[in-house]
């Protein structure tokens, strides 16, 4: 997603939503979102332990 704030500088947002259990596992908003960055963001995800 990506918007722009009233003085005109634009934002990006990064939703990741597990559809199976109900919960947002990241909620990332910057006024940069990098490929290095969203690769950040998903390995921290992907090295949390798995909840049963």
């Amino acid at each position: 997603m990506s918007d722009a704030l009233n003085n005109g500088r634009s934002f990006r947002g990064l939703t990741v939503v597990d559809d199976s259990m109900r919960e947002y596992l990241a909620l990332v908003a910057d006024t940069s979102l990098s490929g290095e960055r969203l690769g950040r963001e998903l390995n921290q995800i992907g090295e949390r332990p798995a909840i049963s």
